[in-house]
């Protein structure tokens, strides 16, 4: 038996308690803290290749893209899934330009969905210096520029608008 990693147990329970929006939002039960990780909460970088991905290459004939879609789309709503949601777009671009995602809805409109939420919080955002804005002069809305920057490099959308 293969052991399963932290990252696809909290994905495999979220799915089935239909709580993958805890799951992205370091909310408890679905929190895990990476060794080495800065993350303050659930490390994204980790749990979207090691837990969502790997669960729905696991799992083809369950409802689990639609159910993630939603989710997604939901949080790019609010102002605590804004950094989960442009990181799995980031993340989403780079393996879908490698080939390797397990995912086939389209990410235009989860970006702009994004877009609406990162214009109509920007000021809070370029105030809020709290986990991935600590580096950056403008905080939150700095890390988010980055993201997009990169996720653009990787041929996904511009949900920062950049251009």
């Amino acid at each position: 038996m293969v052991e399963q990693s932290i990252e696809y147990i909290l994905t495999e329970k979220a799915f089935l308690k239909k709580e993958l929006k805890k799951l992205f939002l370091s909310i408890e039960p679905y929190v895990f803290y990476a060794k080495y990780s800065p993350a303050i909460g659930n490390d994204l970088a980790l749990l979207i290749p090691h837990g969502i991905y790997l669960f729905a290459e696991n799992n083809p004939d369950t409802p689990f893209s639609e159910e993630l879609q939603q989710v997604l789309q939901e949080l790019a709503k609010e102002y605590m899934g804004i950094i989960a949601v442009a990181s799995f777009i980031l993340i989403e671009s780079l393996e879908r330009m490698n080939k390797k995602s397990p995912f086939q809805f389209d990410l235009k409109p989860l970006a702009r969905e994004l877009n609406q939420s990162i214009y109509s919080n920007m000021e809070k955002l370029a105030k809020d210096k709290t986990g991935d804005g600590y580096g950056w002069e403008d905080g939150k809305l700095g890390e988010l520029r980055n993201i997009a920057k990169n996720t653009v490099s990787y041929g996904g959308p511009d949900f920062f608008g950049l251009d």
